[in-house]
């Protein structure tokens, strides 16, 4: 915070003398962001120095490219802006060139808000075979997953489970268990 006294004083050379704002940092010792916000808080808008970019030049012509091509790589646009003439980086010409690109349009969605076990998913999904005997059976499995239901239920179809391996059956029993004890709910 600086001193009203101070804040006067910038005030009165800004005006009367035409001071700039640099020569008022460096002549009162006063940081020119300080000096910037005395003079905005007096209703002055400060002159901001904008140069002209290197890219100025080039504008209509990148527009035109991005018009024609809107999915063209900044690279590929630095070399072709290049050969017309631009000397900047390019790193500095990404940067610039982004502005220009044009935006793709976002796409609508509706977000589903569902209760527990209102909506599921459901999959089927075909395993190879597996041999019994002399007969050759097609190994298939439904799964069928209700949203934020505590378990996932399997069905094998095909006379059941009991001629599945021993380690398929395995898994399979405390599944088939818990869909019993929530259908029995």
């Amino acid at each position: 915070m600086i001193p009203r006294h101070l804040e006067a004083e910038i005030l009165r050379l800004y005006h009367a003398e035409g001071w700039r704002i640099g020569t008022l940092c460096r002549q009162l010792r006063v940081h020119r962001d300080a000096v910037r916000r005395v003079l905005t808080q007096a209703g002055i808008a400060p002159p901001l120095l904008v140069r002209p970019s290197m890219i100025e030049p080039f504008v209509p012509f990148i527009q035109d490219t991005f018009a024609r091509y809107p999915t063209l790589r900044a690279s590929r646009l630095y070399h072709m802006v290049r050969e017309r003439g631009y000397s900047g980086s390019a790193d500095h010409f990404r940067h610039l060139v982004h502005r220009f690109r044009p935006q793709a349009v976002a796409e609508a969605y509706l977000r589903l808000r569902t209760l527990a076990g209102e909506q599921g998913q459901v999959d089927w999904a075909h395993f190879g075979h597996l041999q019994i005997g002399r007969a050759r059976r097609a190994l298939m499995a439904f799964v069928m997953v209700l949203l934020l239901a505590p378990c996932v239920p399997a069905l094998l179809p095909e006379r059941g489970n009991a001629q599945l391996p021993a380690r398929t059956r395995g898994r399979l029993q405390p599944l088939q268990r818990r869909t019993q004890n929530l259908a029995l709910r």
